[in-house]
């Protein structure tokens, strides 16, 4: 039988900056909990199921012990937004978890939202880490303001519809059209829209080392958006469940549809050191109906691999050309299909080099270290019996001192940098070698 405890509010003092710490178990309101607490409190959810929607206005920590938030696709209430013709789905775009004011939000499962699984809103700062977010009808986290979206595995979002749907909504799983936002560690994987999607206002905005995969609709996206950085994500395709139209979609893509604010394109942004593979292209620079260009884009620095069409290409824009857009020092591995297409007006591209030889993998470090200390007693017995019979073996020992010494360096900096053990260890094998032989030609 399951016991239902009582929440624990502890009491309050009326000081001013006092916390609480306040805990919940399944079969209470968190959202109870969350209108009693006041900015500074710590809310902690216990393992279970809770069947709410939660919205989190002001300055707290929300947390969970295993906790699982679950819409059932009948939360969160709002007004419909679409539609699926063939499956009678619906969907709106309200959030099963909504965070303002600052607030955090961690540790928790958030599943079956009919809307979007969790957004961010009316915030200078809140931070959404290590959640699992699944099967929301909508997108799977959406964030408006400034944000830090941390180590979050988001997956299923957009599953109203699981085919290539014309004009109906593809909702990006993690979309981020606010100021100020850091996306950063996320897995986003097997949803029915794009993967990550910076975009429609989005300005300061930096996704870093996330990975992206098996999107139905793009792994990165990034349309009518400014003063962005794409830096160290890793896009994949290797699942023909989420082919579109008979294929995989491209990995990362820009653009500027046409939709979309004309008076806010696409401007400073950087494609940096990600890795792509198996996309239909594995970069493409669009220019839809050839209207609105992109400028101020550096792409450099990435590795794309087997583009089942072709690796990177680049669309013409006439209404509103492309400007400064650099494209350099990317390798291109694409055995067949179309590496790099031809430049376009406004685009630069060079030294891009297609199939190169890749760097070989470094071996191992070596840890000689036993090895040195053994030389460096063996040769300090030697040096020492020297000084009981010679004043030129006095001076060797107070040399040797000094050679002890470099040598200390050098040890404690195979211990800082494992990865140059075998290039110092090296250099002090040497350094015994040339000693031993003058210790010999010496004496």
């Amino acid at each position: 039988m399951k016991l239902r405890s009582v929440v624990r509010i502890h009491e309050r003092h009326p000081k001013e900056g006092d916390m609480a710490n306040l805990t919940v178990v399944e079969g209470q309101s968190i959202q109870a909990v969350i209108d009693a607490a006041v900015p500074g409190d710590t809310v902690t959810a216990g393992y279970g199921t809770f069947h709410e929607a939660l919205r989190i206005n002001k300055k707290i920590i929300v947390e969970s012990n295993g906790a699982t938030i679950d819409g059932k696709h009948v939360l969160p209430l709002g007004v419909e937004k679409g539609k699926d013709p063939k499956s009678g789905k619906t969907f709106n775009w309200a959030g099963l978890v909504d965070v303002t004011a600052g607030g955090i939000f961690r540790g928790f499962e958030v599943r079956n939202s009919l809307g979007r699984g969790i957004r961010v809103f009316k915030t200078d700062g809140a931070l959404v880490q290590d959640n699992i977010v699944a099967y929301s009808r909508s997108s799977g986290i959406l964030v408006f303001s400034a944000a830090n979206i941390l180590v979050n595995d988001i997956y299923g979002s957009g599953d109203y519809a699981q085919y290539s749907r014309g004009k109906l909504t593809w909702p990006m799983a993690l979309m981020l059209r606010g100021t100020n936002i850091n996306a950063e560690g996320n897995w986003v994987h097997e949803n029915w829209g794009e993967g990550v999607g910076v975009g429609r206002g989005a300005n300061s905005v930096r996704v870093l080392n996330n990975t992206s995969e098996n999107n139905f609709a793009l792994q990165i996206y990034v349309d009518h958006a400014q003063n962005i950085v794409i830096d160290g994500n890793t896009c994949r395709f290797n699942d023909p469940t989420f082919f579109r139209s008979g294929m995989p979609p491209e990995s990362i893509a820009l653009n500027n549809e046409i939709d979309g604010p004309e008076n806010y394109l696409n401007d400073n942004i950087e494609i940096i050191n990600n890795i792509a593979t198996g996309g239909k292209w594995n970069f493409g620079l669009w220019c839809k109906d050839g209207r609105w260009g992109t400028s101020n884009l550096y792409v450099a620095h990435n590795d794309f691999y087997d583009g089942i069409e072709g690796g990177m290409r680049f669309t013409n824009a006439v209404e509103v050309p492309h400007v400064n857009v650099l494209v350099e020092k990317n390798r291109v591995f694409q055995v067949t299909g179309i590496p790099i297409t031809p430049e376009v007006p406004g685009v630069t591209i060079r030294d891009n080099p297609i199939n190169p030889e890749e760097e070989p993998t470094p071996p191992p470090p070596v840890d000689d270290h036993e090895e040195i200390l053994e030389h460096i007693q063996a040769l300090q017995t030697a040096v020492e019996d020297l000084a009981n019979i010679t004043e030129r073996g006095i001076e060797l020992m107070l040399a040797f001192g000094e050679a002890l010494n470099a040598l200390g360096d050098r040890i404690a900096i195979l211990e800082q940098a494992q990865a140059e053990d075998e290039i110092q260890g090296g250099k002090i094998r040497s350094f015994f070698a040339a000693l031993k032989a003058w210790l010999i030609e010496f004496f």
